[in-house]
């Protein structure tokens, strides 16, 4: 796929105007025809181009996997973070039928999961620091807004403590 392809004659690559371009290729190629439409919201990241190249495969995985096991004819979600230094990705998947965060490092290795709960976990959010994550969960009964350590290690932690809709973490 020759989107995947890092600009030959570049050192430095806008991460965001890669993945933009790579998905957009995606959706032309195979998507759009199963309905499939992706939404990427950027953030201008600075890194090598091989670097690119290696978050380039590994989020098309994620959307093809997506798309081919997501339900049929029902709207779908993934949503990928990746961590303000470029070295690790958090993502949202159903992967075990219930959507959850997991974590993996930028080159593929070291896969993962933060959360374990019945309750929908979704959009991952990095900490400035880069050492916790923030998400929203539907665990409480009313969607709020989590924070867990981002090696898994520790109890996610609700920062939002009323029962009204909280949805984004910011």
């Amino acid at each position: 796929h020759r989107a995947l392809m890092p600009p030959a004659d570049a050192n430095i690559v806008n991460l965001g105007d890669y993945l933009e371009t790579l998905l957009a290729s995606m959706s032309r190629a195979t998507l759009e025809e199963d309905g499939v439409r992706i939404l990427l919201k950027t953030e201008n990241v600075l890194l090598g181009a091989e670097v690119c190249w290696r978050l380039g495969l590994i989020l098309a995985e994620l959307v093809r996997n997506a798309a081919r096991h997501g339900p049929a004819r029902r709207p779908g979600m993934i949503t990928v973070r990746i961590s303000h230094d470029g070295t690790r990705i958090a993502f949202m998947t159903n992967r075990d039928g219930n959507q959850e965060i997991y974590v993996m490092d930028a080159n593929g290795s070291n896969l993962r999961r933060i959360t374990r709960h019945p309750g929908i976990d979704a959009r991952p959010t990095w900490s400035p620091a880069g050492n916790q994550i923030a998400f929203t969960s539907d665990r409480t009964g009313s969607p709020q807004i989590w924070v867990t350590d981002a090696d898994g290690l520790g109890q996610p932690q609700r920062i939002t403590s009323d029962e009204s809709w909280a949805d984004r973490a910011t």
